[in-house]
């Protein structure tokens, strides 16, 4: 679970770095309402246009907002109070290679993945017991 956790902190700074993004976006809607008066309807819609693709690169989704708009967040998860093999029944059941390790019940916070390739090297290969629980593979 290294790696997942080096991942999820990468993407956690990418995030941060971008929410840095949000008084930005707001002197441009400020913006736009002043454009919105203008007399020149050329200049007025040429501005609008600029305007609306410059918001439209700072509105970008975060990865949590993207999980949270999956379809009834059909990504197939336990908490890390699940077994190993509570992980491979959901697994089977969402006909996955894997499974995100949520840190809640509200499933807000990644604690990691666990794979196939996990479950094979990790838990088979060692003998572990399939009833552990699944933050010590």
């Amino acid at each position: 679970l290294d790696i997942t956790k080096c991942l999820n902190d990468a993407i956690n700074k990418l995030e941060k770095i971008a929410s840095g993004d949000k008084p930005l976006l707001k002197a441009m809607q400020e913006i736009e309402k002043g454009v919105r008066n203008v007399d020149d309807d050329h200049l007025a819609s040429a501005s609008l246009a600029l305007i609306e693709s410059l918001k439209g690169r700072l509105k970008s989704r975060t990865c949590g907002q993207l999980i949270d708009e999956s379809p009834e967040h059909d990504l197939s998860s336990v908490t890390t109070d699940a077994t190993i093999l509570q992980a491979a029944k959901v697994m089977k059941e969402c006909h996955s290679s894997g499974v995100l390790i949520m840190k809640d019940q509200q499933r807000t916070q990644l604690a990691g993945i666990f794979t196939s390739k996990d479950l094979l090297l990790r838990v088979v290969a060692q003998n572990k017991r399939l009833d552990a629980n699944i933050m010590e593979v």
